[in-house]
């Protein structure tokens, strides 16, 4: 993904979800690009953020 079409999508997603930060959305636009899975103990505003975010909804989210 291009980083333009990355910070794009970061800033937007941290804008939608109230209580999601600017860290969470760059993490979850990182692991939407590579496929990947997010380990975290805040679970809730990641969650958030992939159910409010399309391109976010294949990220896997767990609880450690």
């Amino acid at each position: 993904m291009a980083p333009a079409a990355f910070g794009v999508r970061q800033l937007r997603a941290s804008g939608l979800v109230r209580g999601a930060t600017t860290i969470d959305a760059i993490v979850m636009a990182s692991a939407a690009a590579r496929g990947d899975i997010v380990y975290t103990s805040d679970v809730s505003a990641l969650e958030a953020l992939r159910r409010s975010v399309p391109a976010f909804a294949r990220v896997g989210v767990l609880h450690v």
